[in-house]
């Protein structure tokens, strides 16, 4: 008896997985570009994935897959099968558009996601309300937005303009300059060889740039990590735990409202400081020449002090201390 349930079960499943299976239905279409290219890709809740193709060529590969849930139409397999054959893809010029099926019945009972392969000077804006984004090896400028899905970006080599509600933004070797809006996601970076720009309400903040950067950050309860140096560097946050380690290059600000601020420098830095912290503890190597030198207030230099750093911090503490080299 209890074989037979098992087998009744496995029948079940199989049954009710092949039907799944039958309701993604997939597409390609290919378009042939002339010249500097320019993308626009748009989905509700389908992933979109963008990379670098061969020159003179767009290749999409798409998917449309069947709703699941109350309201959707009963006929949404046909209405899959219609938008695969007729997929809402516009070409003007060099120019491709990729958006949502316009009609009503389809758009309820069909999510539509796309793989795009561009050439590399293509120029690429990716929206999403709900679908990741992931966008490799492009040297046009690429702007995202999303509401809540995660964006990974890799290899692009120009602007980069990226504005998310609360999906994580990962993104590694970017060389143009990048800016950066959130309202609650997690922001990692890696490799970013030019200028950074972020704005976020709660979002962690860790990021890796070029000592040749010029970095200017803005969190409200979030903590920072900046790794690499900086040449001019502005860092505020209302509440998060700042860490910065690097050689500046430039002038660096920091404001902590009441957060721990942490400077690690290599022993060659070359910087004035002057350090704030209305109720915490200020911390210095004995290295450190300092003329003032209070509870709540140090100004001294470290070798020829060239390259202003200050720091504010509010209810948290100040620590500067050297890397191990």
């Amino acid at each position: 008896m209890r074989t037979r349930r098992l087998s009744v079960i496995l029948l079940l499943c199989v049954g009710i997985a092949a039907p799944a299976r039958a309701q993604r239905i997939t597409f390609e279409r290919s378009f042939d570009t002339s010249g500097p290219a320019a993308l626009d890709v748009s989905t509700v809740a389908g992933k979109i994935t963008v990379a670098a193709g061969p020159a003179g060529r767009m290749t999409v590969r798409g998917t449309a897959t069947v709703r699941v849930g109350l309201g959707i139409p009963p006929n949404g397999l046909e209405l899959a099968r219609r938008v695969a054959a007729n997929p809402p893809i516009q070409q003007s010029g060099n120019d491709l558009r990729l958006g949502v099926p316009s009609d009503d019945a389809e758009r309820r009972a069909v999510l539509v996601a796309y793989e795009i392969t561009v050439p590399r000077d293509t120029r690429v804006d990716a929206t999403s309300n709900s679908g990741a984004i992931a966008i490799a090896d492009i040297a046009g400028v690429v702007s995202v937005k999303t509401q809540s899905s995660a964006i990974a970006l890799q290899g692009l080599g120009s602007d980069v303009q990226v504005n998310t509600g609360s999906g994580a933004v990962t993104a590694t070797d970017i060389w143009g300059p990048m800016t950066v809006a959130t309202v609650s996601s997690a922001i990692t970076l890696h490799g970013l060889r030019s200028a950074l720009n972020v704005r976020t309400a709660s979002g962690a903040v860790n990021a890796d740039v070029a000592p040749t950067s010029d970095v200017d950050v803005e969190t409200g309860s979030s903590a920072m990590t900046l790794s690499g140096g900086a040449r001019n560097l502005r860092l505020v946050s209302r509440s998060g735990r700042i860490h910065v380690a690097g050689e500046p290059t430039g002038t660096w600000s920091v404001n902590a409202g009441s957060g721990h601020v942490e400077l690690t420098f290599a022993r060659r830095t070359q910087a004035s400081l002057d350090l704030s912290a209305r109720s915490g503890t200020i911390a210095v190597p004995r290295a450190v020449n300092t003329t003032v030198a209070t509870k709540q207030h140090l100004v001294g230099t470290m070798a020829s002090g060239a390259r202003p750093v200050v720091v504010i911090s509010g209810s948290g503490g100040i620590a500067v201390r050297f890397a191990e080299e």
